[in-house]
């Protein structure tokens, strides 16, 4: 990769988190409340988790799918990656206690944990903002 493709790289990465940190507070409001219900929940019923897995979603915004993930997956890990820390804070805000959920601020291509800790992972309505997908994909 060139300079001017990381710097490239870099501004979109910045304009995505300044989107996302603006959209925080009424992430979960809406007609996109009624989209992502409806992808969160093929999304789960595909990956069918059992109470004792491990799941990442990365891009997870105010971690609404991984709150409802743990109404099944009660004794695994449940852990949420995103770029802004303001969709982090609204996440651990909603999470009301949930033992077993965790968040982190951490991008895609970049992720704070080791290969093979989760049975599944997830990436429900983030990867078109990703900069360099394959990089992520890794």
């Amino acid at each position: 990769m060139n300079t001017s493709d990381k710097t490239s790289e870099t501004e979109k990465q910045k304009k995505t988190v300044a989107f996302f940190s603006g959209w925080a507070g009424t992430y979960e409001k809406g007609l996109s409340e009624r989209w992502f219900r409806s992808v969160h929940a093929e999304v789960i019923r595909v990956i069918d988790p059992k109470p004792t897995d491990s799941v990442l979603d990365v891009g997870c915004g105010t971690g609404r799918a991984l709150r409802r993930l743990a109404a099944i997956v009660d004794s695994g890990r449940l852990a949420g990656v995103d770029l802004s820390e303001k969709m982090i804070e609204e996440a651990v805000d909603k999470a009301g206690g949930i033992d077993n959920l965790e968040y982190h601020v951490a991008s895609a291509d970049d992720l704070p944990f080791d290969h093979g800790t989760f049975d599944y992972v997830t990436s429900m309505n983030s990867f078109h903002h990703y900069p360099d997908q394959r990089k992520a994909l890794g």
